[in-house]
């Protein structure tokens, strides 16, 4: 598997600049995530 952390602006296209997060998306990633098991898997292998 391969993860790509990239982003979108407010129109919906792609961005070559990198992934900037705040503490209010958070909440946003960590539903996601539970939406994508075998991303959250790999993630998870970074703290442990």
């Amino acid at each position: 598997m391969l993860l790509r952390f990239c982003s979108y602006n407010h129109r919906g296209q792609f961005m070559r600049d990198p992934l900037l997060l705040s503490e209010t998306d958070i909440t946003a990633l960590r539903d996601a995530l539970e939406r994508a098991p075998r991303t959250k898997a790999l993630l998870r292998r970074l703290v442990e």
